[in-house]
């Protein structure tokens, strides 16, 4: 979690037109890591803040999209497909 977290800190950009509206929100990302590490099945549910919701759900799905592979789920020793449900929050500081 800490290197993700990292990871969306590092590659997230703030939309420019909502951030000198100082427009914030949220969007939850719906996404499966699959058995040999790749993200796919990125799904991006609705914003908190209609007004940016269009900007933060592409940038939100972009950078998932774009992660590096993770090390697979395992469970009972053989790798598995995982399924992880985030939030990110955009928020102008």
């Amino acid at each position: 979690n800490k290197a993700m977290m990292e990871y969306l800190r590092d590659n997230i950009k703030f939309p420019k037109e909502d951030e000198e509206k100082g427009t914030e929100g949220s969007v939850f990302v719906d996404f499966v890591v699959g058995k040999n590490g790749t993200v796919r099945m990125v799904d991006i549910n609705d914003a908190t803040s209609e007004e940016a919701k269009l900007a933060f759900r592409d940038e939100a799905y972009r950078v998932v999209s774009s992660m590096p592979k993770w090390s697979a789920g395992r469970q009972h020793n053989e790798p598995v497909s995982v399924k992880f449900s985030i939030p990110i929050t955009f928020q102008v500081i």
